[in-house]
């Protein structure tokens, strides 16, 4: 059984990981970015670490998993999902730079990154044969709306106000955390069995 497999746990603990990676990097950010400053007394520099360490250990742990099962069919070849990931950054890169005059920041890698990610994440979903039909279509029109919103706020951030711009730098954060969330859900009901996805 696939949910039996070291792939499989792979994918449930590296998702595990990227929700505390999500939550210690919201963190970092509700802290450090709060309109009238950070207080002399807080040091931020360690829930920026957590989540470095923990979001690198996750993404390390996921491609393991996804590593695992190759033998089944899937939607898209894994380099048909970096290529088209690759080109989209190239193009937001230009399109921020040249056309939005602002300065490229890790987010947009980030954001593209995760994109990518989950993209591979469901696309072993369908292969593993726990979701089938419209299942996979919805997931990743789910993948690419959170895409969208992430890179509006990514784009409009620095024309936003102080309180605006803090709120819009967080709206990533929590909704790729919740997602991560819903995918490790979903992985936790099909190991014990709860509903398939079909």
């Amino acid at each position: 059984m696939v949910e039996n497999g070291i792939g499989f746990k792979a994918v449930m603990l590296g998702h595990f990981l990227m929700i505390i990676c999500g939550l210690f990097y919201l963190v970092w950010w509700v802290v450090t970015f709060r309109p009238g400053g950070v207080r002399e007394t807080v040091d931020t520099a360690h829930f920026l670490l957590f989540a470095a360490l923990s979001g690198l250990s996750g993404l390390i742990i996921i491609l393991f998993g996804l590593s695992t099962q190759t033998n089944h069919t899937r939607l898209f070849s894994s380099w048909t999902i970096i290529g088209f990931g690759v080109l989209f950054y190239i193009l937001l890169y230009f399109l921020t730079v040249y056309i939005l005059k602002r300065q490229a920041t890790t987010e947009l890698l980030l954001i593209i990154g995760w994109g990518m990610l989950e993209f591979a994440v469901v696309n072993w979903m369908y292969g593993a044969e726990f979701i089938q039909n419209k299942i996979p279509v919805v997931l990743f029109v789910g993948i690419l709306l959170i895409m969208i919103g992430s890179l509006l706020c990514y784009a409009e951030y620095y024309r936003l106000g102080a309180m605006a711009g803090y709120i819009a730098g967080m709206i990533p954060l929590i909704l790729i955390t919740i997602w991560m969330t819903g995918i490790l859900v979903i992985l936790l009901m099909r190991v014990f069995k709860i509903f398939k996805i079909n």
